[in-house]
């Protein structure tokens, strides 16, 4: 039992340090996810606070996790200098190696070599996912608001999502005049908003009054 419980406190650390590395990952892929969909739309994204960024990048991570992957993965293929480094190393880690391994007199250096490899290796794995992944996420982010942009350029604000109409309806009085938009809102922060007006496709940013009202209708079966 003694063995057992030894065997579980030697691994807590390890899967705390796990969870810690997870949790800022999915902290950065939600950051630059965000910062994307604010780059797609033309605004400077709300961020918000860390604990949502953690929510919304295992979220994210859930739902995009695969084309975020995918698209990491061909991001890296394409900075074709970070693969010769890469490779580079790598080369030098084997003949490194196999020179140590043929000293008779130096097995411990090999088995230093070979523990030092491994950790290079673990060392790129980590810089691969940390450095790949949010700016694919960010390029997913960027993608995203501009396909919204795009479908609704081309159906106007017939188009739908899951739950809720895209577009919104905002209802204002200007000098006795009623003043109706209709558009995707891209940001609000107090009472400034910003919208893209999809028949005249332009994004508008102004401050609304306080009488002002903001409809979103719920897509029916």
């Amino acid at each position: 039992m003694e063995k057992i419980f030894n065997k579980v406190n030697g691994f807590i650390p390890s899967l705390t340090a796990l969870a810690v590395l997870f949790g800022f990952l999915s902290y950065m892929v939600a950051y630059f996810f965000i910062k994307g969909v604010g780059e797609g739309y033309g605004v400077s994204a709300n961020i918000g606070t860390q604990q949502e960024l953690i929510a919304q990048g295992l979220i994210l991570s859930v739902g995009l996790i695969g084309k975020i992957a995918i698209q990491a993965f061909y991001s890296i293929i394409e900075q074709w200098h970070m693969l010769l480094v890469g490779a580079g190393i790598g080369i030098c880690i084997v003949i490194f190696d196999v020179f140590i391994k043929k000293g008779a007199a130096v097995g411990d250096l090999s088995e230093k070599a070979q523990t030092y490899s491994r950790y290079l290796v673990g060392l790129l794995i980590f810089i691969y996912i940390f450095i790949a992944f949010p700016l694919a996420a960010y390029n997913k982010g960027v993608a995203t608001a501009q396909k919204v942009i795009e479908n609704l350029n081309e159906k106007g604000c017939v188009i739908e999502s899951n739950m809720w109409r895209k577009c919104s309806t905002i209802t204002y009085k200007k000098s006795d005049v009623l003043i109706t938009l209709n558009g995707l809102v891209v940001d609000k922060s107090g009472q400034e908003i910003t919208i893209y007006l999809p028949k005249e496709k332009v994004l508008r940013t102004f401050q609304l009054p306080n009488d002002a009202v903001i409809e979103r209708n719920f897509v029916l079966d």
